[in-house]
Parts: C-alpha cells; sequence; structure tokens
C-alpha cells in the first residue's frame, strides 16, 4: 500500500481498516460507511489517490499473508484460505494462482522456508544438514 501517497483521511482510514481487519467480510458498504461515504465516492477516492479499489488491496493482503503462511507453516491450505479471510477453498485457489503464477500447494513447494539444524556427535562433532519445510 502506498501510505505516502494519501492525502485524504478518509482514505487513510480505510487503509488502516483494510490492514486491522482484512480477514474479515468487507464489503464496499462497510468500508464506506465507516468514514461516512457513499460507496461510489470511496471508489472514486482510492482510484484517484491509489489507482486501486478498496477490493483490489483487501485481496491483496490476503493474498500476501497467504502466501506467508505457505512458506512458513504445516496449515492446510484450506486452513490457511479461512485465516486470511476466505471461506470458499476453491475460489481461493483460483484466486491465489492469478496472483503468484501457481497453485496453494506448488508454491509452498516452490518457496518453503529451508530450516538448517545442527547435530552435535557424541565426539562433539557438530555436523549441519539443511532440510526443507514438510509440505501438507
Amino acid at each position: 500500500m502506498q501510505d505516502g501517497l494519501v492525502n485524504d483521511k478518509r482514505v487513510m482510514e480505510v487503509l488502516a481498516l483494510i490492514a486491522s481487519r482484512y480477514r474479515q467480510p468487507l464489503t464496499r458498504d462497510v468500508l464506506a460507511r465507516h468514514v461516512n461515504l457513499s460507496p461510489s465516492r470511496l471508489h472514486s477516492l482510492f482510484r484517484r489517490q491509489l489507482n486501486t479499489t478498496p477490493r483490489a488491496l483487501i485481496m491483496a493482503k490476503r493474498m500476501e499473508t497467504a502466501a506467508e503462511l505457505l512458506r512458513t507453516t504445516h496449515l492446510l491450505v484450506k486452513e490457511v484460505a479461512a485465516r486470511v479471510g476466505i471461506q470458499d477453498d476453491s475460489h481461493f485457489v483460483r484466486d491465489f494462482a492469478k496472483v503468484y503464477g501457481l497453485s496453494p500447494t506448488a508454491y509452498r513447494q516452490a518457496h518453503s522456508v529451508r530450516r538448517t539444524v545442527h547435530f552435535v556427535r557424541d565426539s562433539g562433532q557438530s555436523v549441519q544438514a539443511a532440510g526443507q519445510m514438510a509440505n501438507r
């Protein structure tokens, strides 16, 4: 999000609301009511100041968080979807693939965090082994 370029307090308030509540259902009406604007006026302000829409920013935040969860946790894809506020697994998979060019499972396989494990042998010698997070 381009907070540095925003000069409208109402847009800044909606950006903060999106950042804190993106996991919850956020409609144009809910966002607009939060700053006492009509949905069309809020949409217009977002287009003019950020060159995007509130819905697009919500989806971007959800996908960014989903990608992080896929890289760093063992959560099932449906659990990741639920954690970012998307209840329909098939919509989540489709939307994720549109953004990242891979299904969530393929993304996890390609981007999982590699961890280095140190084992100490009885002789006191340290042995290093790199492993990849197991995919589920």
